[in-house]
């Protein structure tokens, strides 16, 4: 009877959750500041606690007692409300929990402890978080056809306050092998390997085996298993993290097994590979001598998948010391500056884009007056700086504080245009099917950016990709660099986020067509005009090159 009754008690509860936010925000202004993680009902002592974070800088003890005593008014009943609050913070891991816990709460048919199915959380470039799920075909069927990806979205924004893109991906779990439950013994030796003799071997030394058994003394790079069906190398862990799952295997008393695994991934500085770890029972303990930043060399099952990119299922595993992969130094003849515009040739800017700021008389900060700008953007397949390809490149240069010339073009990769990058971007395989490739692209861009300072909107990001590939193909991008994202911080506090769409709406600046380079920078060197007039001459010192 009691177990009956904490189960209406806790279906009443949640069932008024959906509105509990709305009439919060109703009662006083800093709860609008609150995000409401966790609600539990304590039947016997009949205590309602209530687990909250807050995004304002603080939370006051009058305020957390009227935030009790408003939840108590809502649910209209007799009883204590125990509030317990702690500073907001965002991370890949907490929207990683989030998801999962909508998902196992609101879906429970669909199990992310099944072997393949996780959740990717990455930053974009404009500090938008970029989602993916990735699924068992059934499961993204189940879920597509719910259009999972808009409710995910709104209950995270909802939350978080955030700007999210959620993409759902199905992966072929038909290649699943069951023996990776078993528990017994796999020993792999580097003579069960076949190396690929393209790249140098790296040395290894000091292996202290934790699962299975590795000898080895020298492996080959990441980069060289592309092919293969098992491999020995090593690597550096980053985001290890331990999970529970239920095992298809009983016990003789009928009960369900519970088992863990662990999940990272290895970089040994010639790639990355994803990691899976299936411990037998008798070595679970031993994942924790595991963590992040840990150098091992581990045996394993290789997959190449086309939508996940190289992973792998290990068998034994060693904690190990290496020097990391480095490319073989390749001598690159530096470029000069081109003289002439060869493919690309730049646009005299003509109709203005201006803030509604500037309809009067106009005052250009002295820093513009005083040196040539390229606001720029672009617009990649990917967030990584060293293997991501240009797509897109968008940017205008500014004499005297004026717009004077664009610079727009489409680039055709190499590799075809991730469709999660086209979600992003809106740009498709068909779109740079005739374009110029980069290698043509570059120099007059080059030639463009000359003797200016560069500013982007997140500037380290682009400028991450320019240096990527300068360095890779001799050309040398020293220019000084302003970062247009910090002057909307320091011109508008007070705001949480400070997104390009949102700081162009707060200084009533005009933006077509956002994520599409050339509007971008157009919008970015109006904010660049507004804010410097905004900040004053000690603000700029720490910021102008």
């Amino acid at each position: 009877m009691a177990l009956l009754l904490w189960w209406i008690s806790c279906k009443y509860l949640c069932g008024k959750m959906n509105n509990l936010l709305n009439y919060l925000y109703t009662q006083d202004e800093i709860f609008k500041q609150i995000v409401i993680t966790s609600v539990e009902y304590q039947l016997t002592s009949n205590i309602l606690v209530v687990k909250a974070q807050y995004t304002c800088d603080t939370f006051s003890d009058v305020s957390k007692e009227k935030l009790a005593s408003s939840i108590s008014e809502f649910f209209g009943r007799t009883m204590r409300v125990e509030i317990k609050c702690k500073k907001y913070y965002v991370d890949e891991d907490v929207i990683t929990q989030y998801i999962t816990d909508y998902i196992v709460t609101k879906l429970p048919s669909v199990d992310l402890n099944t072997d393949n199915q996780h959740i990717d959380v990455a930053i974009s470039g404009d500090n938008m978080y970029i989602v993916n799920i990735y699924l068992a075909a059934d499961s993204y069927a189940y879920l597509d056809k719910l259009n999972f990806v808009d409710t995910i979205r709104d209950y995270l924004q909802l939350i978080t306050k955030e700007e999210y893109t959620i993409n759902l991906i199905s992966i072929d779990t038909s290649s699943h092998n069951d023996d990776i439950l078993t528990e017994r013994e796999h020993v792999v030796k580097s003579s069960d390997i076949a190396q690929i003799i393209d790249y140098e071997p790296i040395e290894v030394n000091n292996i202290t085996n934790i699962i299975g058994d590795i000898s080895a003394d020298f492996v080959y790079p990441i980069a060289s298993i592309v092919g293969q069906e098992k491999a020995i190398f090593c690597g550096t862990i980053k985001y290890y993290r331990v999970t529970e799952y239920e095992s298809r295997f009983k016990s003789k008393d009928g009960t369900v097994k519970k088992s863990q695994r662990a999940n990272f991934v290895l970089f040994d500085g010639s790639g990355r590979i994803n990691c899976v770890l299936f411990p037998k029972q008798s070595d679970i303990e031993k994942l924790e001598d595991l963590s992040d930043e840990e150098q091992v060399i581990v045996a394993a099952d290789i997959e190449d998948n086309e939508e996940r990119g190289l992973s792998c299922k290990i068998k034994s595993i060693a904690k190990c010391t290496f020097s990391p992969y480095q490319e073989p130094v390749k001598e690159i003849k530096k470029k000069s500056v081109n003289a002439d515009y060869k493919y690309i040739f730049p646009k005299p800017y003509i109709v203005k884009t201006q803030s509604d700021l500037f309809t009067e008389a106009e005052v250009v900060d002295e820093y513009l007056l005083n040196n040539e700008i390229v606001v720029f953007d672009l617009e990649t397949t990917g967030l990584n700086v060293n293997e991501c390809e240009i797509i897109e490149i968008g940017a205008v240069k500014m004499r005297g504080g004026q717009i004077v010339e664009t610079f727009d073009t489409l680039v055709k990769p190499k590799l075809p245009i991730p469709a999660d990058a086209t979600k992003v971007n809106n740009i498709t395989n068909e779109m740079v099917a005739d374009c110029l490739d980069i290698d043509k692209v570059f120099p007059d861009f080059y030639k463009f950016i000359d003797g200016t300072v560069l500013v982007a909107y997140n500037i380290a990001y682009d400028c991450g990709v320019l240096q990527a590939y300068g360095d890779k193909n001799g050309y040398d991008i020293n220019n000084k660099q302003l970062d247009a994202l910090k002057l909307a911080r320091i011109a508008l506090p007070g705001y949480k986020s400070h997104k390009l769409g949102k700081v162009v709406k707060l200084l009533n600046i005009k933006l077509d067509n956002a994520h599409r380079a050339l509007f971008d920078t157009i919008a970015t060197a109006e904010v660049l005009k507004v804010t410097l007039n905004m900040l004053t001459k000690e603000d700029k010192e720490g910021i102008l090159p």
